[in-house]
C-alpha cells in the first residue's frame, strides 16, 4: 500500500486547526444564549416576585420594554469582566467571582436608571436587587452542573488502561484533570496511591486514595492495573527510582507527569 503524501497530512492539520475554533465559538455560542435565557427568567421573576404574583398590564409592558436594555448592560457587564473568556468546564472561585461583579456592575447600572429616571413603572425598589440575586443563582448554578455532568460522565468512562496515580496532592489531581479530558491518553484512573496513610480510604475528586506504594501488589491484582503514574514532573527524583523498581518487579509500566506531556 503506497504512503500518504505529506501534502495530505498537513491539509488535515491545518483542517482541523480550522474546526476546533468553530467548535469552541459555537460552545461558546450555545453558553451566552443559555445564560440570555436565564437573565430573562431572573428578570421576569424579579417582576413577579415583587408584585405578589400579579404582574399589572403597565408593569408587563414596561418589562417588555425595559428587557431589551438591561439584558445589553448585563451582557456587557459580564464581558467587561471576561466571563466569557473561559471554558465553563472548569471554572474556579476567580471565575465566579467575576461572574458576581459583572452581575453586580449591572446592578448598580439599574439602580442608577431608578435614580436618574424616575418612573412608577419601575415597581418595587427590589427589583434589581432581586433581578440580581436570581441572576447570580441561575448562572451560578447552570454553570456548576455543566462542570459537574461533564466530570460525572467522564468518570465513569470504562474504556482505557486501567492506571494508578502515586501521589494525592495538587499534581495527582492535574494528572487525574488531564486524563479525563484527553481520550487520546486512553487511560482510566482507576486511584490513587500516596505515602500518607492517613489519606487511605479518602475520596479525591470522586476517585479513592487505595493505599501506599507497599499495597501496590494486592491493588494491581484487585483492579487489573497496568501502569502506575507518579506525579512528578521529572525522573530525577528519589520517590519515582523507588517507584520504578517496584514497577519493575511487578511487571508493570512506570511514567512521569513528563511522559504523559511529551504524548500530547
Amino acid at each position: 500500500m503506497g504512503s500518504i503524501p505529506v501534502s495530505v497530512h498537513q491539509d488535515a492539520k491545518k483542517s482541523t486547526l480550522v474546526v476546533i475554533p468553530l467548535l469552541m465559538e459555537k460552545k461558546k455560542i450555545i453558553e451566552i444564549f443559555v445564560d440570555l435565557g436565564f437573565l430573562v427568567m431572573a428578570y421576569l421573576l424579579a417582576f413577579y416576585f415583587t408584585s405578589n404574583g400579579v404582574m399589572s398590564a403597565k408593569a408587563w409592558l414596561f418589562f417588555q420594554n425595559t428587557l431589551p436594555f438591561v439584558l445589553f448592560v448585563q451582557m456587557l457587564c459580564l464581558v467587561l469582566f471576561k466571563v466569557y473568556r473561559t471554558v465553563w468546564e472548569h471554572y474556579s472561585f476567580l471565575n465566579y467571582l467575576g461572574l458576581f461583579k459583572g452581575l453586580g456592575l449591572g446592578f448598580f447600572v439599574f439602580i442608577s436608571g431608578m435614580v436618574f429616571f424616575p418612573t412608577r413603572l419601575w415597581g418595587s425598589p427590589l427589583v434589581p436587587l432581586l433581578d440580581c440575586l436570581l441572576a447570580i443563582f441561575f448562572l451560578s448554578a447552570i454553570k456548576t452542573l455543566g462542570s459537574a455532568f461533564k466530570e460525572y460522565f467522564v468518570s465513569k468512562r470504562k474504556s482505557g488502561l486501567h492506571v494508578l496515580i502515586y501521589g494525592a496532592g495538587d499534581a495527582g489531581v492535574l494528572l487525574l484533570r488531564e486524563t479525563r479530558n484527553n481520550p487520546k491518553l486512553n487511560m482510566k484512573i482507576v486511584g490513587f496511591i500516596d505515602d500518607d496513610l492517613q489519606k487511605k480510604g479518602l475520596l479525591l475528586h470522586r476517585v479513592p486514595i487505595l493505599g501506599s506504594k507497599a499495597d501496590l501488589s494486592d491493588l494491581t491484582q484487585k483492579f487489573q492495573v497496568v501502569r502506575v503514574v507518579t506525579a512528578i514532573p521529572s525522573r530525577q527524583n528519589d520517590a519515582v527510582q523507588k517507584m520504578e523498581k517496584i514497577c519493575q518487579d511487578l511487571g508493570l509500566e512506570h511514567m512521569v507527569m513528563g511522559d504523559i506531556v511529551k504524548t500530547l
